[in-house]
């Protein structure tokens, strides 16, 4: 991880990172995250009647704008609280995720506008 950051830092190329896996993003759709989960736990956690229902497994890379849409905000702003936990270097936490930083860019929005 230490030489992709200096990779990415020398070509100005941004890393987006969640830890253990991308699901971390996506647990933030319905709750904050305060604890570290096995791929495996967060698999069994979105397949939950309170999230998508279904077998997650089997279900990811599906369409989640049904699920998630309506939660971006609420995904945000547990991210932010994510982050007051963070430590140096970024790569060493976990949970970890910075997807929340990189929405602005994938959907050509600014955050700082209502």
């Amino acid at each position: 991880m230490e030489q992709c950051q200096k990779f990415a830092k020398d070509h100005r190329i941004g890393i987006i990172f969640s830890c253990i896996d991308f699901e971390i993003w996506v647990l933030l759709h319905f709750e904050p995250v305060t604890k570290r989960y096995s791929a495996e736990q967060l698999n069994n956690k979105l397949s939950g009647a309170d999230y998508f229902g279904t077998n997650y497994p089997r279900f990811k890379g599906n369409d989640y704008d049904d699920y998630l849409i309506d939660r971006i905000k609420q995904a945000l702003l547990n991210a932010k609280r994510l982050e007051k936990n963070y430590c140096e270097p970024w790569y060493l936490n976990n949970p970890y995720t910075n997807v929340n930083a990189a929405i602005p860019a994938i959907f050509g929005v600014d955050e700082s506008k209502p």
